[in-house]
């Protein structure tokens, strides 16, 4: 069982990520508590979907009100999601000299 600071934690950062005028960053398994870092040699445990159905609804309709999936919101908009953003390069000062 995981404690309920680390669910309203979760809940709250997991608003916090979606709602955020960015391209959204969400770790593999976040959604269902999957504890350790990501191992591209080992498949997700799907069955932890089953014990936290909340969290895994809750990621759910964060993403589809951030995508206006049901076209009852405006989505996320800005400036770049209106095509307008606007990207800078800076070389590297790093670079190796031939």
């Amino acid at each position: 069982m995981v404690p309920t600071r680390s669910l309203r934690r979760t809940t709250l950062g997991a608003a916090l990520v979606m709602t955020a005028p960015a391209t959204p960053m969400l770790f593999q398994g976040h959604e269902f508590l999957s504890a350790g870092a990501f191992r591209e040699d080992e498949p997700l445990d799907w069955s932890r979907c089953d014990a936290y159905p909340g969290l895994v609804d809750l990621h759910r309709d964060l993403i589809r009100l951030r995508r206006n999936w049901f076209d009852t919101t405006r989505g996320l908009r800005g400036a770049c999601a209106a095509g307008r953003c606007h990207v800078w390069y800076r070389p590297s000062r790093c670079r190796q000299k031939p």
